[in-house]
């Protein structure tokens, strides 16, 4: 479900937002300054969310990193008619939280599988996830046929990213292997010790 979420999201935005942008007059160079923050932020993020994973353990910090792109898939459809550097921030934004999240939930789901089909149950997730991938940008083309605005489609958007995220909390709570790894002598170790 988290799988099919992430993708259905991305693609979503992938597909949808150069076309919303244009249709609000933004001109050529903004609309692909836009969207490729998007997948920029992304980058951007496997920077920081890695090592939080390691640290704080990877079902807190991929459900923080999806709560906080809820709200921010939210606050995307309300800035499209704002100043260019807040709609470029808040892409940019967008992007850590739902492309950074993608890159975060294959590492996540690992977890869930013994080491000898590890690879095997995290391709089968990323193939169900697909099924988002394909139904994401389908309902929001039909939205946008529908004649939804701009806020009120984003604010729907942000729904199944809430939902991602209070999964990911639940399933990080429930597993044992989400707390990060002991790892002997240096910051790792002590920082254990502590909590």
């Amino acid at each position: 479900m988290v799988f099919a979420i992430n993708l259905a999201e991305f693609y979503a935005l992938q597909s949808w937002l150069p076309t919303i942008l244009e249709g609000l007059g933004h001109p050529t160079s903004t609309v692909v300054t836009a969207t490729t923050l998007t997948t920029v932020g992304g980058i951007a993020a496997a920077l920081v969310t890695g090592p939080a994973m390691d640290r704080f353990g990877a079902g807190y910090t991929l459900g923080v990193l999806y709560l906080v792109g809820s709200v921010l898939v939210g606050v995307l459809g309300a800035v499209f008619g704002a100043s260019l550097w807040l709609l470029l921030c808040v892409t940019f934004l967008v992007g850590c939280c739902v492309s950074g999240g993608q890159k975060s939930v294959i590492a996540f789901g690992s977890l869930f599988y013994p080491p000898e089909m590890r690879s095997t149950g995290v391709a089968w997730a990323l193939g169900i996830g697909r099924i988002g991938g394909i139904l994401g940008p389908i309902l929001v083309g039909l939205a946008v046929t529908a004649g939804w605005s701009t806020t009120g489609l984003f604010v729907v958007m942000a729904v199944p990213m809430l939902v991602a995220a209070v999964t990911v909390l639940a399933l990080g709570r429930l597993r044992y292997r989400d707390k990060p790894a002991p790892v002997t002598g240096g910051r790792a170790e002590t920082a254990m010790r502590r909590s």
